[in-house]
């Protein structure tokens, strides 16, 4: 069988017009949002949302940030291992120019920080290069040195914490040296 929508009376006053509902009700409409689902997605909580950064500094702070479900993996780290990716933060790079890059949150950062980037867009990002402890950083931050980036090419950076205790501020550092050569 199928429903007629048509059948039944017409709605209340003040239909066909505009106007207020003077039907009593428990919907709701008027109180506000006060929760954590009502909340605006905090700047580089999820992909999606992530923060635009350029070259040098940016500082960042992770402690009320949540923990993204997007693919990571240990495999492109080199001589290091990521931990769960807890309370992570996005960024986004447009590279200036062709190069080596690095990426340093070493001695930069106050907790046990993963570091992860991605080349290309959250819909269709490739991991390109990881680390977990920097060698030699102090405090067990994070160091990438000589990432392959291309002039205009687009780099998503992930910054998260070694496990739910590993949250909160840092700087991030990013610099492109010496062009790559084909030799």
């Amino acid at each position: 069988g199928s429903t007629d929508l048509t059948a039944g009376p017409a709605p209340a006053v003040p239909f066909p017009y505009a106007g207020t509902d003077p039907t009593p009700g428990t919907l709701g409409c008027l109180v506000s949002c006060t929760g954590p689902s009502c909340s605006p997605e905090a700047a580089g909580d999820e992909c999606n949302s992530f923060i635009v950064v350029g070259l040098g500094n940016t500082q960042f702070d992770t402690t009320d940030l949540t923990a993204t479900s997007d693919p990571y993996s240990d495999n492109t780290c080199i001589a290091s291992l990521l931990g769960d990716m807890q309370s992570d933060i996005w960024f986004s790079f447009l590279a200036p120019s062709t190069g080596a890059a690095t990426f340093s949150l070493c001695g930069q950062v106050e907790f046990d920080s993963d570091l992860v980037v991605y080349e290309g867009f959250c819909e269709s990002m490739v991991q390109i290069a990881c680390n977990g402890d920097g060698d030699g950083c102090p405090d067990l931050g994070s160091l990438l040195s000589d990432v392959a980036v291309f002039e205009g090419a687009s780099y998503l950076i992930r910054i998260g914490g070694w496990d739910v205790t590993d949250y909160g501020t840092g700087t991030l550092t990013i610099n492109v040296g010496i062009p790559l050569t084909d030799d």
